[in-house]
């Protein structure tokens, strides 16, 4: 199950942290009183320790990046991470958009499960589907060989929605992402 990791309160007066520095990496391993990162409050330069056991999958918040109390930071989980793990997060506010993703068991028809987060007036949305996000996540997964092309990304399933996303890749190495459509509205607009 991925755990959210936010930024807490360090002291009586603190509204936000700066995060100064990341002292675990992405796919370390850290274990309930490690330290991953240093982070400015409004009086001093603290460690902060994580509070479970598991592996860094996600540092969300880049170094130097000001975060208020109780914002997303980073994300806690086990290594190969599953889909149900990704549908089960529930993350907070945070000004940064935010991609996640986990894998489907195998044999399954759809090889991961993706969640795209953005800002919004103040508000966390989640995006249905995201071809950018897909693209990224493929330049990722087939380049470490996490997973061979051609496979499926679900999308959306938290929202209602049935997004698959199709990622495939030719001979000379470039990833095509694309997918099905429904027209929903015919017409014309004037903006």
């Amino acid at each position: 199950m991925a755990i959210a990791v936010e930024m807490p309160k360090m002291s009586d007066t603190m509204e936000e942290g700066v995060l100064v520095a990341w002292l675990a990496d992405e796919g370390q391993a850290v274990s309930a009183g490690d330290v991953i990162a240093q982070v400015e409050t409004d009086k001093a330069t603290m460690d902060l320790e994580v509070y479970d056991d598991g592996v860094l999958l996600k540092r969300v918040v880049a170094e130097g990046s000001a975060v208020p109390i109780g914002a997303l930071i980073a994300v806690l989980g086990s290594a190969g991470e599953s889909a149900d793990a990704v549908l089960a997060l529930r993350p907070s506010f945070i000004d940064q958009d935010v991609g996640v993703a986990g894998p489907h068991p195998e044999g399954s028809p759809e090889a991961i499960e993706v969640r795209a987060f953005f800002p919004k007036d103040g508000v966390l949305v989640e995006d249905p589907v995201t071809g950018s996000l897909n693209a990224s996540l493929a330049g990722w997964l087939l380049g470490t060989g996490r997973l061979a092309a051609p496979y499926v990304a679900r999308q959306g399933t938290r929202l209602g929605r049935e997004g698959r996303v199709h990622v495939t890749q030719d001979p000379e190495g470039a990833v095509w992402v694309a997918g099905a459509t429904h027209t929903c509205i015919e017409g014309s607009a004037s903006l």
